[in-house]
């Protein structure tokens, strides 16, 4: 009976992060366009945004290309601890309005007919969140300590991509973080 319970437990650990939704440092992908295709655009890769979803799809590019993205994230999140024991502090706090700005720019330059270079720089990764400290108060004994973070990623990406055949491209991109 305990080895079900073990394995329920298991099953558990395994199955539970895949069902979360919540993600605040990825932002999985960049470009309006691969992102509205839910990933589907590492298959096609045909504008600015080839440099973080497949750098190969720039071999395509016949001319010289400039694209941007950019985006605004603006977290909410609200903490609340209630008690009926006394000796049990209220807390009810709500994190300040904060701006974490990100995107991507992107520009290539084919250099032959069949070799096409590019450098993009772009934000895949970041978020954070600032509450009043004085919310706090309660818990740590009266004392106001900063309650914020920041977490982010710039990454710079030279790129080249070679169109072997009318089917087949190769690239690769180097990621500065």
């Amino acid at each position: 009976m305990s080895k079900q319970y073990l394995n329920l437990a298991l099953a558990t650990i395994l199955v539970l992060p895949i069902l979360a939704p919540a993600n605040g440092l990825n932002l999985n992908g960049l470009g309006s366009r691969a992102q509205a295709m839910g990933g589907a655009f590492v298959g096609i890769a045909n504008d600015f945004s080839a440099v973080f979803w497949n750098p190969a799809g720039a071999a395509g590019f016949r001319k010289e290309m400039f694209g941007f993205y950019a985006t605004d994230l603006i977290p909410a999140a609200t903490y609340r601890l209630a008690s009926l024991i006394p000796e049990v502090p209220y807390v009810d706090a709500k994190t300040k309005t904060s701006h974490y700005l990100g995107g991507l720019a992107a520009y290539y330059k084919p250099i032959s007919s069949r070799v096409v270079v590019g450098l993009g720089i772009g934000t895949p990764s970041g978020l954070g969140t600032m509450w009043d400290g004085g919310d706090f108060t309660p818990i740590p004994g009266g004392t106001v300590y900063d309650w914020s973070s920041k977490v982010g990623v710039v990454s710079i990406s030279p790129l080249v991509a070679v169109k072997l055949s009318d089917i087949v491209s190769v690239g690769a991109t180097f990621n500065l973080n």
